[in-house]
């Protein structure tokens, strides 16, 4: 603000900020909500504001968004399709759009040179309404991120005939159309093989080929609804990779598939039993089991429960890892399992633990869990962590639960459960304890020698910030970007 000099009015008026200033500040508003109201100030900004909000994330929810964003784009056709980058289409109904806004359409996406991110919930129903789409996707110069879900016969030239520098690649099957002509699918995504660095497959399998592709800066891959698990053809088509998750595993298999295919996994694989780069596995019970995987740095096993619990004890036998995290369904299942989840052998090698336990439904059944004896086996687990050195305890419920459950839960100290796992694992450094009571803490551990041999421990609160952030990362870090350590990690 600044106050006029004697003689004039003393009313003070707003410092008058350089055009080019004004516009310069567009560009630090983090989002399109925040940049509005600024750029409707005046026709001028407005004008301006145009550029930046196009490169905010454009999404469509339904058709009735859609023909209005034609007509804005078309107003000023070359400019807006110049600053265009991120497009989302997060419906199916394409037959409600008429042709005229369809053509609109392909012609705007044929335009923006600029585009970068592309996301479409049903590209079959697309391409069948708008098959000239397909030429016009494959034909951008700077895609680089890329989702189609629903991919059908129709897109399969649009996939072959991509040149653009995808690096995140996500593409769902049609369930079965693959395996109709048993088709490869990394035979369709050739012409990305040599760029993508994420690729998520959805309804497919990579099976066993003569013609093995390969992609060599694949370093994390996501499978969604395989059918069939082949650890070898995995690690010989990804040579980088370093993250794999298998989500949604065919879980109609009988126990005899489950370990033919462990079988097999493992007999091609041989002793080594793991890809050279490969740090982090995700993936249910059965996801983990078919694979037959060993040496496996950081292991990820959800969909814990009470009918197949006792299969981990043998996947943790031959994974043996460093750092474990299992998500849990207490639902239907004796608090006494928890005890002997993870085997003493493993128990002895494992550095970090994450134990992410639900009170919540399992198949649609509710049913009470004795909070004390969950509690008590937890204890009775952490004794057998010797070398672990982090542990982090979370416990999800909703309030569908009976009032009793809710309130053991809730009238647990989080303080003396952490003060009892630093008593039972002498290796402890930190804890992290969230009981789903709205306020989790953590705790760094410091050991000191007193009297001779004897060993104290003190526990210090984290500050509030650091317990919103607390993640399992240490050896993470060291193992990837420290490649002088890997060989001490591993041994």
């Amino acid at each position: 603000m600044e106050t006029m000099g004697k003689g004039q009015s003393s009313r003070p008026t707003h410092l008058t900020l350089h055009y080019d200033l004004l516009v310069h500040i567009m560009s630090f508003f983090s989002s399109r909500r925040e940049l509005l109201p600024f750029a409707m100030t005046c026709h001028a900004l407005y004008h301006d504001s145009i550029r930046y909000m196009l490169g905010f994330p454009v999404m469509f929810l339904s058709t009735k968004r859609l023909s209005s964003f034609c007509q804005f784009m078309l107003a000023d056709f070359t400019r807006r399709c110049h600053f265009l980058q991120h497009l989302e289409f997060c419906f199916e109904s394409w037959d409600e759009l008429n042709k005229r806004t369809l053509e609109d359409l392909t012609n705007i996406i044929s335009n923006a040179q600029n585009l970068v991110s592309l996301d479409f919930l049903d590209i079959q129903g697309l391409l069948h309404f708008a098959p000239a789409m397909s030429d016009a996707i494959a034909s951008l110069p700077r895609l680089a991120d890329l989702g189609i879900v629903g991919t059908y016969w129709n897109a399969f030239p649009m996939l072959r005939n991509i040149s653009a520098p995808i690096q995140k690649l996500r593409v769902t099957f049609e369930p079965g159309v693959l395996e109709s002509d048993s088709l490869e699918p990394l035979d369709l995504l050739e012409s990305m093989s040599q760029t993508v660095r994420k690729l998520t497959l959805g309804f497919c399998s990579i099976r066993p080929s003569p013609s093995r592709l390969n992609y060599p800066k694949v370093e994390e891959l996501v499978l969604d609804y395989p059918r069939e698990l082949h650890t070898l053809p995995i690690f010989e088509s990804f040579p980088a990779l370093r993250i794999l998750h298998i989500d949604n595993f065919d879980n109609d298999l009988d126990e005899i598939d489950l370990n033919n295919m462990r079988s097999l996994n493992q007999a091609m694989i041989g002793q080594a039993g793991r890809c050279p780069t490969l740090f982090e596995v995700s993936g249910d019970v059965n996801a983990h089991f078919a694979l037959g995987l060993k040496n496996v740095i950081h292991a990820r096993v959800i969909s814990i429960d009470n009918d197949n619990v006792r299969m981990m004890p043998v996947i943790l036998g031959s994974m043996t890892p460093f750092m474990l995290s299992l998500d849990i369904a207490l639902s239907g299942m004796d608090p006494a399992e928890l005890t002997s989840l993870i085997p003493p052998a493993i128990g002895s090698r494992l550095c970090q633990v994450s134990l992410n336990l639900d009170f919540g439904r399992l198949r649609g059944v509710y049913e009470d869990v004795d909070v004390q004896k969950v509690v008590e086996s937890l204890y009775t687990l952490s004794s057998a962590l010797v070398s672990v050195v982090s542990i982090r305890v979370s416990i999800g419920w909703d309030f569908k639960l009976d009032p009793p459950v809710r309130s053991a839960l809730q009238e647990i100290n989080q303080k003396e459960v952490a003060s009892e796992f630093m008593y039972r694992t002498q290796s402890l450094s930190t804890v992290y304890i969230d009981l789903g009571q709205g306020n989790p803490q953590a705790w760094r551990i410091h050991a000191s020698t007193e009297d001779g041999d004897r060993t104290s421990h003190t526990m210090t609160a984290f500050s509030r910030d650091i317990v919103s952030s607390f993640r399992f990362m240490d050896l993470k870090r060291i193992y990837l970007q420290q490649p002088n350590e890997k060989n001490r990690i591993t041994q």
